[in-house]
């Protein structure tokens, strides 16, 4: 959703700089490739949740589970 909005501001200040045609958008689209690095990184480097911190079902919601998995 910031996207556009990012690259709209930078463009825009590109144009009051004085740079014109497709000079105006490097600047923001170099930010939106660096962005898209940090989300890969970040995604990447998310793992399973250790079965320690998973939480017990109660008891009906531990039937109710085991019920479905019989279909």
């Amino acid at each position: 959703m910031l996207g556009p909005l990012i690259v709209n501001a930078i463009a825009d200040a590109q144009t009051r700089a004085g740079h014109t045609g497709p000079a105006r958008y490097i600047l923001s689209f170099s930010i939106m490739i660096g962005l898209l690095v940090v989300g890969f990184v970040a995604n990447e480097m998310i793992g399973p949740v250790k079965p320690k911190f998973h939480e017990r079902a109660a008891p009906r919601q531990a039937a109710r589970l085991a019920d479905r998995g019989r279909s």
